[in-house]
């Protein structure tokens, strides 16, 4: 990841927030802002996860 402190999270999620249109991705805006910035979030963790579903996903599709 691009950030190893939650100060720098922060700096990441404010810059992709200023430049998304107000009503673009009303679900990661609000994902960001209720979840990915509150204390204790881990975003690799959360990353890694979803990461894992898209290829799994992905491994699926493709044995068919």
């Amino acid at each position: 990841m691009p950030f190893k402190t939650s100060a720098e999270l922060e700096k990441v999620a404010e810059t992709i927030l200023q430049q998304m249109p107000d009503d673009g991705y009303p679900y990661l805006s609000e994902m960001m802002q209720e979840q990915a910035l509150k204390p204790g979030y881990n975003y690799t963790k959360e990353f890694e996860f979803g990461l894992d579903l898209i290829l799994g996903g992905l491994e699926r599709v493709s044995k068919q």
